[in-house]
Parts: structure tokens; sequence; C-alpha cells
């Protein structure tokens, strides 16, 4: 299966970010409370932003 890379830029490594939609990956918001990052986005006329975590490039994860 190859790895789908919603977030590139590594200014956003270690926080949350604010996308349009799932289909539309421009961040519109971040920072490291989710709770903020969704009340920027709502703020600046994004209804149902989709808030993710983006980690850290170091960092392993298991599923």
């Amino acid at each position: 299966m190859d790895a789908q890379v919603l977030v590139k830029d590594k200014k956003y490594s270690g926080k949350y970010v604010a996308m349009v939609s799932f289909y539309d990956s421009e961040v519109v918001a971040s920072g490291k409370d989710p709770s903020a990052v969704m009340a920027s986005a709502r703020k600046k006329g994004y209804e149902s932003p989709v808030v993710m975590y983006v980690p850290e490039k170091s960092a392993v994860f298991v599923y």
C-alpha cells in the first residue's frame, strides 16, 4: 500500500492542522491546541474543517 501524505510542509511537524477537507489539503490553521485550531479555521469561514495531528518526522506509529 502506498503512503498518502496530506501535509508535506515541515513547519507543521508536531502540530495540529485544519484543512479545508479530505479532498482539499490546503492548511487553513495550525497550532498546538486542536480546539484553538478548529476555532481559528471556523473564524476564517470554514464551517467543517478537517483537524489532524502532523507527527514529527522521527516519530514511529504502529497501527
